[in-house]
């Protein structure tokens, strides 16, 4: 399955391309009692939500309660017009959404749509209602932007979630993408660390700058991607489980060309009973490219991993990667555990 990279800029504003669609109204179900904005005090509330959903949909991984409390706190979320509850007549959580729109756009104006119904009130129609929300409050999200570029929603389900993609589909999103989840076994044997004409050194704290740029011109050529910024970036190597000790950075010169991020996710590790290690990001300038970079910085991270104590690294790849990625993984040992299907809406 493939697609092009990103759609082409418009004729006209956005608001006007969204001036005729649909805006948002309080959903109606016959078994969800009272509808609500999530608040900061729901933290507890949708940690427990998101782990039921997990247990139904993707098991192997948890979110924490750092992580959902980074989420809603971003400045980005408008918590009182982007976000929504859906409370069954006993008190019982029974679905969610967020629509998040990254403030920054150089390729085309974002908006991702989150969250989902519990799998106690599945089967009857609640998704329905509550996407029909969502894509119309990603549309609002478009009408105060006078930007040329595209706008394109974005949705995404497991393989494994058939009803979920069905749900998707039937609402217009089209299938676009596939991304793989890979996993490497750090017990096995692992590849030597080969020489790059580039040095390679751990990630510092002063580097984040600087490969954020790195990480922007990167990934321009990638489906789906824009840029990220500072405040998103910091999210990401500002987060507790960030691990900067397991991090690399190639360098030529004084430029950053290449990079490897990593995280560990306690919750997952928690639940699963093991202890891995996730690749955030690992890519190369478009200048960098073909020059060893991303398997020195990968064979790196295996042996630095290992040596921490991790038994799996984990990643996450567009199974037609413009850069040949998945080949590279495969080299390294890395294996497809689940695929997820990107799905989008454009405007």
């Amino acid at each position: 399955m493939t697609d092009n990279l990103h759609p082409e800029p418009r004729q006209e504003p956005l608001r006007d391309r969204v001036a005729g669609a649909r805006r948002t109204v309080v959903p109606a179900h016959p078994e969800i009692a009272s509808w609500r904005p999530v608040t900061l005090d729901d933290v507890d509330l949708l940690t427990e939500f998101e782990h039921a959903l997990a247990a139904a949909d993707h098991p192997e991984w948890r979110s924490s309660r750092d992580e959902v409390a980074d989420m809603l706190g971003r400045s980005e979320l408008d918590l009182e017009r982007d976000t929504l509850l859906g409370f069954a007549a006993d008190g019982r959580l029974a679905a969610h959404g967020l629509v998040l729109s990254p403030a920054e756009a150089e390729l085309m104006v974002r908006s991702f749509v989150f969250g989902g119904v519990h799998p106690d009130f599945r089967g009857r129609g609640i998704g329905r209602v509550l996407l029909d929300w969502e894509l119309a409050r990603a549309v609002e999200q478009f009408s105060t932007s006078d930007s040329l570029l595209p706008g394109v929603v974005f949705g995404y389900a497991q393989e494994r979630t058939p009803a979920h993609r069905r749900l998707l589909e039937r609402a217009g999103m089209e299938a676009k993408r596939w991304f793989l989840k890979f996993s490497r076994d750090l017990r096995e044997p692992l590849p030597e660390v080969p020489e790059a004409d580039a040095a390679v050194r751990p990630y510092r704290d002063e580097d984040a700058e600087a490969v954020r740029h790195a990480r922007n011109d990167a990934f321009r050529d990638h489906w789906g991607s824009d840029v990220m910024s500072s405040e998103q970036w910091g999210h990401l190597v500002g987060a507790e489980g960030f691990r900067g000790d397991l991090s690399l950075v190639s360098v030529d010169g004084d430029r950053v060309v290449g990079f490897l991020l990593a995280s560990e996710y306690e919750a997952t590790d928690a639940h699963e009973g093991e202890t891995g290690i996730y690749v955030e990001y690992v890519g190369v300038r478009r200048e960098g490219r073909g020059r060893g970079i991303a398997r020195r910085l990968l064979a790196g991270h295996l042996h630095a991993a290992a040596g921490a104590g991790f038994t799996s690294s984990v990643l996450e790849v567009d199974a037609d990667s413009p850069t040949g990625a998945n080949a590279l993984y495969e080299s390294m040992g890395y294996r497809e555990k689940h695929r997820e299907l990107a799905y989008s809406l454009e405007y």
